[in-house]
């Protein structure tokens, strides 16, 4: 009975210490009903994002110049832009040919 206590901490305090992992935005992948090489390469690619995210790997673009207009990215695409020492967030939402950028504050 020891061990099994023991066992739920722990998984509660590991649920507590991932809650950040939910912060990252990851598109919903798409349902795969048929098993050919176009299917297997977005498979890896989903799995791939997923690796990412949960190894820290995923890395934010700096930059200085605006980007809404400038730069074309995917639809929730999220970029820093450095403005003379201030930093500030911007997220891509898709339209616009992928250049339309909104700031986040």
């Amino acid at each position: 009975m020891k061990r099994f206590v023991i066992l739920v901490i722990l998984a509660i305090i590991c649920m507590i210490l991932y809650t950040p992992l939910y912060a990252y935005r990851m598109p919903k992948p798409t349902k795969i009903t048929e098993i050919n090489e176009t299917s297997l390469v977005y498979l890896n690619e989903v799995l791939e994002q997923f690796w990412n995210i949960t190894n820290g790997r995923y890395n934010f673009n700096i930059t200085t110049t605006a980007p809404n207009g400038n730069l074309e990215g995917k639809a929730g695409d999220a970029i820093i832009r450095n403005n003379s020492g201030t930093l500030e967030l911007w997220i891509n939402d898709g339209t616009g040919n992928n250049k339309v950028w909104q700031r986040i504050n």
